[in-house]
């Protein structure tokens, strides 16, 4: 129930749970964004800080196992945002 209401991302770095800031995740299809905490890790790896806090590409691009995604949205982020594909491309920052 949690995922409907409270708009929050997972980011593949632990250390991005213990960041008091929060993200701005925008949609490149919709052009919508939207405010969101990080209150998950993941989708597919728990360290990857050189994408989360650096300039890196995430480390799942390469993952074969993967579906490519270095960010996860809650639903309430995804309605948020206007997006009706699972897996649509979004940018996101930290505010």
């Amino acid at each position: 129930m949690i995922d409907r209401v409270v708009r929050f991302v997972a980011l593949p770095s632990t250390k991005a749970i213990h960041d008091p800031r929060s993200v701005r995740v925008t949609s490149c299809l919709t052009g919508r964004s939207c405010l969101a905490q990080v209150l998950d890790v993941g989708p597919h790896h728990t360290d990857d800080d050189g994408y989360v806090y650096g300039d890196r590409r995430p480390r799942a691009e390469s993952d074969p196992h993967s579906n490519r995604a270095g960010i996860d949205l809650s639903e309430a982020v995804h309605q948020a945002l206007g997006m009706t594909e699972d897996n649509g491309e979004v940018m996101w920052e930290w505010v």
